[in-house]
């Protein structure tokens, strides 16, 4: 494990990621409601996603004093190595179940451009806006892989990340934040929830979504006040005190069977989630720090990414076979499957993958880096006397 991870944020990351499962699981367990409100953990995601950039990679940009630091296609290939090969592999099981699905309906002929349109637009993690419903039946932005919409705006937020970190204007961050909030209550009153961003028709309520939480949590990371709170033994054991409850009240909230509510999940991202993440960022909690919430953690981005294409090929497997019903059995060896699938490709695809495409990039890179120093250099007199 590395040194700068922390076992408590692998084990909310890993339960976020099973809550997303679940809700979409609801039809496969025959069930009205379950885990209703578990789409507003991807905003959860967002805010630890800038923390941990902080916490990651500000000092290795800035450079401290120890060089420049590193540049922007650097940070590029880092993260593409970290988010684009499972990225990859969902691309290519969501539309290949897609183009089975429109060949066996009779409705994949004329359809040619459309299906190749959207695969090239997804190939680039950008959005498809076709209206039609042909390759999606609710609209969404990414018809292949429908939860890649938080991906995409994930992307452009380590952007606006690593030039704020060269920066280090930790103003023009709480602006964005300011932005993003007052973004999001303008884009989501109509809807009432936050449940916005992976369809077309709400697409831009992810942007603001995205802007909200990842400026959050990089102030959250940045913050000075905070860290002296933590020094502090009775400070920190109310901020513990403090991460706990908001913890609950969030579970709570996200399990409850009761109609979304705009203010409380307001609430709960605002407050709940960030309070929850400096309560657990300190050190490794011993109620979250453990061998199945660790393991939860590494899995969580393939059980959120894959797992929307795993409950579909059961749902139209269950629609086509009837000697196999919903019910909590169906459920729980549905979550089971997906479960044990995301740990095989986490390990022997995921993993072979990020490190081979880091050392491919990586050369890439200092051979360009290399090239540019060598054409910059003065001409000595050892180059000149080489034959």
């Amino acid at each position: 494990m590395r040194q700068n991870r922390i076992g408590s944020f692998d084990t909310l990351r890993g339960l976020a990621a099973l809550a997303v499962c679940l809700l979409h699981s609801t039809p496969v367990f025959g069930l009205q409601k379950f885990v209703p409100h578990a789409y507003i953990v991807v905003d959860f995601f967002f805010c630890l996603s800038g923390y941990i950039l902080v916490t990651r990679y500000k000092h290795l940009i800035a450079g401290d004093g120890h060089g420049p630091g590193i540049g922007f296609r650097h940070f590029s290939v880092i993260r593409l190595a970290r988010l684009y090969p499972l990225y990859a592999i969902a691309l290519i099981l969501g539309a290949g179940y897609t183009i089975l699905r429109l060949a066996t309906t009779g409705k994949f002929d004329g359809h040619l451009g459309l299906v190749g349109g959207a695969f090239a637009a997804a190939v680039f993690v950008l959005p498809w806006f076709d209206t039609s419903k042909i390759l999606h039946a609710e609209s969404a932005a990414f018809p292949y892989v429908t939860q890649s919409w938080s991906l995409f705006w994930e992307l452009i937020a380590s952007g606006l990340f690593y030039y704020w970190a060269r920066s280090g204007k930790t103003r023009t961050v709480v602006m964005s934040a300011i932005a993003g909030l007052a973004a999001i209550i303008v884009l989501a009153l109509h809807e009432k929830t936050l449940d916005g961003g992976w369809q077309i028709f709400n697409f831009w309520s992810g942007g603001a979504r995205a802007l909200f939480s990842v400026s959050l949590g990089i102030v959250l990371a940045n913050s000075q006040i905070i860290e002296r709170c933590k020094q502090d033994a009775t400070a920190a054991r109310w901020l513990n005190i403090l991460g706990y409850s908001a913890f609950a009240l969030a579970a709570l909230y996200i399990v409850c069977g009761i109609d979304a509510n705009l203010w409380i999940e307001m609430a709960i991202v605002a407050v709940a989630f960030p309070a929850t993440i400096v309560a657990f960022s300190n050190t490794d909690n011993r109620l979250l720090s453990n061998r199945v919430g660790n393991w939860l953690g590494e899995i969580s981005y393939s059980v959120y990414l894959l797992h929307g294409t795993f409950i579909i090929v059961i749902l139209t497997v269950m629609g086509r076979y009837h000697f196999i019903h919903a019910g909590i059995p169906t459920g729980v060896v549905c979550v089971a499957s997906i479960l044990f699938v995301s740990t095989f490709v986490r390990r022997w695809i995921e993993l072979p993958a990020q490190t081979w495409l880091k050392s491919r990039l990586a050369r890439r890179v200092s051979a360009r880096a290399e090239s540019r120093r060598a054409a910059a250099a003065p001409i000595g007199l050892a180059d000149v006397e080489k034959p």
